[in-house]
């Protein structure tokens, strides 16, 4: 997913830097490029998990129609789309045809407590609450694009001697927990967003957490 957004963040970039220089003439760039990151964040995530998955496709549907809205199709170009009813439609076609998911606690306070290896925890657009109890943790990745994303790993444990966590932060805000007793090695790159640790680790432990995040016009903090 990191890869996915960097690749895109670059193509945007050149097209703004394009549109400035008057190199494309007079065509307004950002009602194609809003659909085309929905399209694109919802078709990444589908490739990634390969079974139907609502908040995706409806990314896919919404980005698709303001496209074709965009590039002035007829059909298109005098309506507006029912957000409501094409969720729930797409609501119903994932509980007929989705995966069944492994049943997960819900703590007292009303986090998802995983205790799986899960290894990708995404937030579009959304709230995510994740508490992670393993065992036999080997790393994950945490995406939150125009939305938040807390994961507490203050429970893991690690039989390896490092771990991998990779954070990513695109106009939106990440709260990463970690457990003490590990030696913390922490680098990354804020873009025009904001970086905060508090966790000072144990510098004297065998055993490594490896964080590598990346925070573009948005927040991450690690406790």
């Amino acid at each position: 997913m990191r890869r996915f957004i960097g690749f895109f963040l670059v193509v945007l970039g050149g097209i703004m830097i394009a549109e400035q220089l008057k190199l494309l003439g007079d065509v307004k760039l950002w009602d194609f490029l809003w659909p085309a990151f929905l399209i694109f964040l919802g078709v990444s995530s589908l490739v990634k998990h390969g079974t139907l998955r609502i908040i995706s496709t409806t990314l896919i549907l919404i980005g698709g129609f303001y496209l074709l809205k965009a590039f002035k199709i007829e059909w298109f170009a005098d309506k507006d789309l029912p957000f409501f009813a094409l969720i729930l439609a797409l609501f119903g076609l994932s509980l007929i045809f989705g995966k069944r998911r492994r049943p997960y606690v819900i703590a007292p306070s009303g986090v998802h407590v995983t205790s799986t290896n899960q290894r990708e925890f995404t937030s579009v657009m959304g709230g995510l609450d994740e508490k992670v109890i393993n065992p036999d943790f080997k790393g994950c990745e945490i995406t939150a694009v125009m939305g938040s994303a807390e994961v507490d790993l203050s429970e893991i444990v690690l039989q390896q001697d490092s771990a991998d966590i990779e954070i990513t932060a695109i106009m939106g805000g990440v709260e990463v927990t970690l457990p003490r007793g590990y030696r913390l090695d922490i680098s990354g790159t804020p873009i025009m967003g904001g970086y905060e640790c508090t966790n000072p680790g144990d510098p004297s432990s065998p055993k490594t957490l490896r964080v590598r995040y990346t925070s573009v016009m948005g927040g991450i903090e690690i406790r």
